[in-house]
C-alpha cells in the first residue's frame, strides 16, 4: 500500500507541475502541492495504524490458536473456556461453562497488553 501511496503523490506532482503557468502559477501550485502532502501524509500514518492493529489481531488469534492462554479484560482466554468468532472477530465463552455464561470479549480488548 505504501508503494501506491507513493506512486499517486508522484503522479500527482507531475501532473500539478505540467499545467502551463498560466492556468495557475507558481504559489497555487505550491499551496496545491501542501495540501496533497498533507493529505498523504494522513493515509500514510491511517495505513501504518490500521497494519499495526492488524499484526497486533493477528499475533493474539495465533497465540490462541497454539492452544495459549490470552489475557482479555481480565480474564484467561484459551481454548477450553472459548471460541473465536472471525465474522465478530470475539471470543465467545462456551455454554458449558456457568461462570462464564454469556461472556463475549472483542479481540481488541486482548491488545492492551
Amino acid at each position: 500500500m505504501r508503494i501506491v501511496l507513493f506512486l499517486i503523490l508522484l503522479l500527482f506532482i507531475i501532473l500539478l507541475f505540467a499545467i502551463g503557468n498560466e492556468k495557475l502559477n507558481l504559489r497555487s501550485k505550491i499551496i496545491i502541492l501542501v495540501g496533497g502532502m498533507a493529505l498523504f501524509l494522513i493515509a500514510f500514518f491511517y495505513n501504518e495504524g490500521m497494519q499495526n492493529k492488524e499484526e497486533g489481531i493477528n499475533r493474539i488469534l495465533e497465540e490462541f490458536m497454539q492452544g495459549k492462554a490470552v489475557t482479555c479484560s481480565g480474564y484467561e482466554v484459551d481454548k477450553k473456556h472459548f471460541n473465536y468468532e472471525y465474522g465478530t472477530q470475539s471470543f465467545i465463552a462456551k455454554r458449558e461453562f456457568d461462570n462464564l455464561n454469556a461472556v463475549i470479549i472483542p479481540i481488541e480488548k486482548c491488545m492492551d497488553r
